[in-house]
């Protein structure tokens, strides 16, 4: 990571900072930017966590997570010195903050996709690091600020969300390192699972009749795919946060190798989030319509309906697994 030293130059000389992540946060671009902003305040510096979209109800536990702003709400944007991109290196995926970003002094990108590059002036992307709040961890360190109870919680909801509750392939030795340091200055384990996994009601479970209903597997059993109309999201009043664990239980079924969630979107595309286990590469699936992600966790959206994305999603997995 030799643009870390830099980074931290940086963060240290600067004075005002914007905080920003992807479209459609999870846990660990919320729990990255909140950490980031926390050390930043303690260190006496003015910072503002500016998202394109709310944070999602599921990981409004997180102290501080009502400070967060959604950029269509502000009409007189401040000027900062330094804007922070974390959990994602391209313009297209901060949505319309991308526009406060180009009027700082300076950009960094904190990112841990596999994709080379970065939008930001300084640029640290590291693949081999299991989440954004992996490499914040590392920056928080290197400030030698005491790791509170509250950052913590930050980064341990990162952590272990972008883990799978470390069953991914990017769980390493490092991420259990910091584990247990976050464990020591006071985590309770069960008390985030609770929180991140206690959430569902019935509105849910219907939702998950309606994906499951039309659940679609291949004649090997190794495919398998659902899809959720915008009507059905409606009358459930859920959001994409809250569908995503969807994929995760048909890919628990005994012989499926490629689990596919098709969602359909208010504008008429469709969002794909694609879960796979080795050598099946969701990753490489969702690159092929301009998407991208993790090896095994991976989605995009598609200028195209529901039937049209099912019919194009199927034919090119098809051709990858031929590929292999």
């Amino acid at each position: 990571m030799k643009e870390l030293p830099r980074i931290i130059k940086v963060l240290k000389e600067r004075n005002s900072f914007l905080v920003t992540s992807h479209i459609h946060p999870d846990g660990d671009s919320i729990g990255a930017s909140l950490a980031l902003a926390c050390a930043l305040e303690r260190m006496g510096k003015r910072v503002e966590i500016i998202l394109e979209d709310s944070v999602p109800k599921l990981y409004q536990f997180l102290p501080g997570a009502e400070n967060i702003r959604k950029v269509s709400k502000i009409d007189d944007p401040p000027f900062f010195e330094v804007a922070c991109v974390l959990d994602c290196h391209t313009e297209k995926r901060i949505g319309s903050v991308a526009n406060l970003v180009k009027g700082a002094d300076l950009s960094i990108t904190i990112d841990h996709h596999p994709d080379e590059g970065g939008m930001g002036r300084i640029n640290l992307v590291n693949s081999s690091a299991s989440s954004a709040c992996e490499l914040i961890f590392e920056i928080i360190r290197a400030f030698k600020i005491e790791i509170t109870l509250e950052l913590a919680l930050y980064l341990y909801t990162g952590l272990v969300t972008d883990t799978g509750f470390f069953q991914f392939a990017n769980t390493t030795p490092r991420t259990h390192q910091i584990v247990a340091s976050l464990i020591q200055a006071g985590v309770v384990p069960e008390q985030v699972a609770s929180k991140l996994n206690e959430t569902k009601d019935i509105s849910w479970l219907k939702l998950l009749s309606s994906a499951l209903g039309s659940l679609r597997i291949d004649e090997e059993g190794e495919v398998a795919l659902v899809k959720l109309k915008s009507a059905a999201m409606n009358r459930a009043g859920r959001r994409e946060i809250e569908t995503e664990e969807i994929a995760e239980i048909l890919f628990r079924a005994r012989g499926v190798k490629l689990a596919l969630l098709l969602r359909e979107l208010e504008n008429g595309k469709t969002k794909l989030s694609a879960r796979s286990k080795p050598p099946v590469s969701a990753e490489e699936l969702c690159k092929a319509f301009g998407g991208g992600g993790h090896p095994q966790a991976a989605g995009a959206i598609l200028d195209l309906g529901l039937k049209e994305a099912e019919r194009a999603i199927l034919k090119e997995a098809g051709r990858l697994s031929s590929d292999r």
